[in-house]
C-alpha cells in the first residue's frame, strides 16, 4: 500500500474534531510579529488623529476668516463639505492600508514559523500523509517530522513522527496488510534514544475499509487507525495536554540526528 491509499482525505471532516475546532485554522504568530502589527495600528490610529486635528483645524480657521470678511461664505461652505467628503475616504484608505499590513506580517509568519516546525523530507509515497499531518500545527508547539531512521544493530525507522514536549507519535503506513509490523521495536529503540521520560506512541495507518470504528492497539502495543482517526487522536491528545507543555530542545535536537 503506498501512502496516498490510507489517507481517505476527501472524506476528512476536521470540524468534527474537538482539538480542530479549538485550534484548528489559528496561525503561529511569533510574538515579534504580534509587536509589529501592535505599533502599525497605534500608526494607524495617531495618523487618523491628526488627520481628524488638522482638518478641524482647518474648518475652524475657515470659519474665522469668513467671520472676519477674509473669504466668501459660499467658499467656507465650499470647503466644509469638501472636507467632509474626503475625510472619511482618508480615513478609510489609513485603516485599509494598516489591516492590509498587519494581514501580510501575519501570513509571512505563519508560513515562516510552520516551515521551521517541519522537518525532514517525506518521501513521495507517504506525501498526502505529510500533508494532512500538517494541519497538527496549529496547536501551538507540535513539530513533524518525516523520513526518521535509526541505525546501529537493529536499524529502526519511521514514516513520521508528531512531536509536542514530551509526546512523540511515531506514524508508519501499512503497506503490506498481514505481514508483521516492526513499528512496536522502532518506537522502542526511538525511546531508548529519546529517554524514559518521553512517551513514544506507534501508530500504524491503516487503509479506511480495513479500519474499525475506533482506533483499536495490535498485540505488541502499536496502534493501529485510518489516517482520519490517528490525526483525531493526536489532536485530541496534544490539545489535552497543552496546559502541561514545556519545550523539550533535548528531543528535537535527538530526533533532527535520525532524519533520512
Amino acid at each position: 500500500m503506498n501512502g496516498r491509499s490510507p489517507t481517505a482525505a476527501s472524506a476528512l471532516d476536521p470540524t468534527q474534531w474537538a482539538w480542530y475546532r479549538e485550534f484548528g485554522g489559528l496561525p503561529a504568530v511569533p510574538v515579534g510579529t504580534r509587536r509589529r502589527n501592535r505599533r502599525i495600528a497605534r500608526k494607524a490610529v495617531f495618523r487618523g488623529g491628526a488627520l481628524l486635528a488638522l482638518a478641524g483645524a482647518a474648518v475652524v480657521v475657515s470659519a474665522l476668516l469668513t467671520v472676519l470678511g477674509v473669504i466668501d461664505p459660499l467658499v467656507e461652505l465650499a470647503f466644509g463639505w469638501l472636507v467632509l467628503a474626503v475625510l472619511p475616504a482618508c480615513l478609510a484608505s489609513l485603516g485599509v492600508t494598516a489591516v492590509r499590513a498587519r494581514r501580510r506580517n501575519m501570513t509571512a509568519a505563519s508560513r515562516c514559523a510552520r516551515a521551521e516546525r517541519i522537518l525532514g523530507d517525506a518521501a513521495p509515497e507517504t506525501a498526502t500523509v505529510a500533508a494532512l499531518l500538517e494541519s497538527l500545527l496549529s496547536i501551538p508547539g507540535t513539530e513533524i517530522f518525516h523520513s526518521l531512521r535509526l541505525g546501529g544493530a537493529a536499524p529502526a525507522s519511521a514514516d513520521h513522527a508528531v512531536v509536542r514536549g514530551n509526546i512523540v507519535f511515531l506514524l508508519e503506513a501499512q503497506r503490506r496488510p498481514g505481514r508483521p509490523s516492526s513499528l512496536h521495536s522502532a518506537a522502542d529503540e526511538f525511546k531508548a534514544l529519546l529517554g524514559p521520560d518521553i512517551e513514544v506512541i506507534p501508530v500504524m495507518l491503516v487503509h479506511p475499509q480495513r479500519a474499525m470504528p475506533c482506533p483499536t492497539i495490535s498485540a505488541d502495543g502499536v496502534h493501529l487507525a485510518s489516517v482520519g482517526q490517528a490525526l483525531e487522536r493526536i489532536g485530541d491528545t496534544l490539545a489535552y495536554s497543552f496546559g502541561d507543555w514545556r519545550m523539550r530542545p533535548d528531543v528535537r535536537a535527538s530526533l533532527v540526528s535520525t532524519l533520512a
